[in-house]
């Protein structure tokens, strides 16, 4: 167990059979950083992580690999304060890249949020509703949120003319679906080791 700081296995040459423990308890926790301003023993975590990436990566171990590349990204999201948001949002929604169920949760909750919008104006209980007669209007809903968020599928959704609100949601949808399928991807490529 490394409790104070990752080893620096400087000039160090290791065989792809080593072994190293993926356990968060076993390496060195990066928001124990959080706070102190000894600014060279943050840039060596970073470093010594940086480190570990390349010499996992060079020896073809690529689980670990992506478990340094993780806990380096920890350390710069605590005090690389012009990409802190970003890196914050990319652990959140994805865990660096390596979640599949984040996204995918992320997703769902997208689409029940337009599912909900749309059905209500569809079966008009909160708005004027369409302007033409609409057959089913849970399908309907289905369909138009599923069809915001994919639009690349080619599924259609019926003409009816939206409430400027509505499309507001539609363009949200839209936009914030296309990251979330991409990190989706991400997490397959990167648990599954698909290149």
């Amino acid at each position: 167990m490394f409790r104070g700081h990752p080893p620096l296995f400087n000039n160090a040459n290791f065989s792809p059979s080593v072994n190293f423990t993926l356990s968060y308890n076993t390496w060195p926790n990066p928001s124990r950083l959080k706070g102190s301003e000894d600014s060279p023993n943050r840039h060596n975590w970073k470093s010594a992580y940086r480190w570990l990436v390349s010499l996992t990566s060079n020896i073809g171990l690529a689980e670990e690999s992506h478990f340094f590349t993780r806990q380096e990204f920890r350390c710069r999201r605590l005090y690389e304060h012009d990409r802190k948001i970003a890196l914050q949002l990319y652990e959140i929604f994805s865990d660096y890249g390596y979640s599949i169920k984040r996204p995918v949760i992320s997703l769902c909750l997208l689409w029940a949020f337009g599912f909900a919008a749309h059905w209500g104006f569809y079966a008009q209980c909160c708005s004027s509703g369409p302007t033409i007669e609409v057959n089913s209007p849970i399908w309907e809903a289905i369909i138009t949120s599923f069809t915001n968020m994919f639009p690349f599928l080619g599924v259609e959704s019926s003409e009816v003319s939206l409430h400027e609100s509505l499309q507001l949601i539609s363009v949200l949808q839209t936009v914030i679906s296309l990251p979330l399928t991409f990190l989706f991807g991400l997490g397959v490529r990167n648990r599954f080791r698909l290149r």
